[in-house]
């Protein structure tokens, strides 16, 4: 299984990329978003920052789908979306 995991703020990319530490593969970028791969439990991830706002998370998404085949897309982080939230507060919707 192989997904993509988008993350719009450099400021939640980078704190996910050094959470994973030795799991990380590689480090690169796709066009000029930064990015990473990793592997856990048998499922292959690659992490890619768009950058704020739609037109970037359309863009990001777009150029990234474009370079490989996924099983499937998770969008993450808030960016300033949700006010009351700090950082390292764990969100979960429920619809």
């Amino acid at each position: 299984m192989k997904y993509l995991i988008l993350i719009a703020d450099i400021d939640e990319f980078n704190p996910c990329k050094e959470s994973m530490g030795d799991i990380v593969k590689k480090e690169y970028t796709i066009k000029h978003m930064p990015a990473f791969d990793f592997s856990y439990k048998g499922i292959d991830c690659t992490v890619v920052c768009f950058g704020i706002g739609k037109v970037n998370a359309a863009m990001g998404a777009a150029i990234a789908l474009s370079e490989k085949e996924y099983d499937g897309v998770i969008n993450t982080g808030w960016s300033g979306a949700v006010s009351g939230v700090c950082k390292g507060d764990i969100i979960v919707s429920d619809s």
